[in-house]
């Protein structure tokens, strides 16, 4: 009888000690070895200025040219860039390799709920042309996985021939005091 005790309290303490959750994503706090609210004076030697989003106030835009990041569970990327604001990083966009087929949207957000949890909201935009997309969100960070199909956009629909992929890591709090002072 002790040891069939034992054995479930086992089970039940190993299934607490793995579950994940969105308190992992807060914990993690960016993206591989780049952390959300680091000074800009970190990444020296690694980013190159971008003009994207150059109209926001005091938001700096990067492409982050360090080369170490190639790939997320087997998905290439080709594109990282790094968002600014008042040097602090709030924002991490990696672009995925064209086409961003059905399957690698699928493969991807299954390895990220195996890391972060299933709880997840269905993420859409205002112009339809998110087909899939899914957000995991904690405390302190917010992290979006997006499959856009340009010609579904209402408003400027534009043919690409194929499907993008994106994702955004995002520092919760940072992102609000930079929304509020581009109001």
């Amino acid at each position: 009888m002790m040891k069939k005790f034992y054995v479930i309290l086992f089970l039940v303490l190993g299934v607490i000690t793995f579950a994940q959750s969105v308190k992992d994503l807060d914990a993690k706090n960016g993206f591989r070895h780049i952390k959300l609210g680091s000074h800009i004076s970190e990444f020296k030697g690694v980013l190159e200025e971008s003009d994207f989003l150059s109209e926001r106030a005091n938001v700096k835009t990067y492409n982050y040219i360090g080369g170490d990041i190639k790939e997320l569970f087997g998905v290439k990327i080709n594109s990282v860039s790094l968002y600014f604001y008042k040097n602090e990083l709030f924002f991490i966009y990696l672009g995925f390799e064209d086409p961003f087929e059905l399957h690698h949207y699928m493969d991807l957000k299954k390895n990220i709920s195996n890391s972060y949890g299933n709880k997840t909201f269905y993420a859409r935009n205002s112009n339809g042309s998110v087909v899939n997309g899914a957000i995991w969100q904690g405390e302190k960070v917010r992290m979006e996985l997006n499959r856009v199909d340009h010609t579904k956009h209402k408003y400027k629909p534009i043919d690409y021939e194929y499907t993008t992929g994106y994702m955004v890591i995002i520092h919760r709090e940072l992102r609000k005091k930079e929304n509020d002072d581009n109001l």
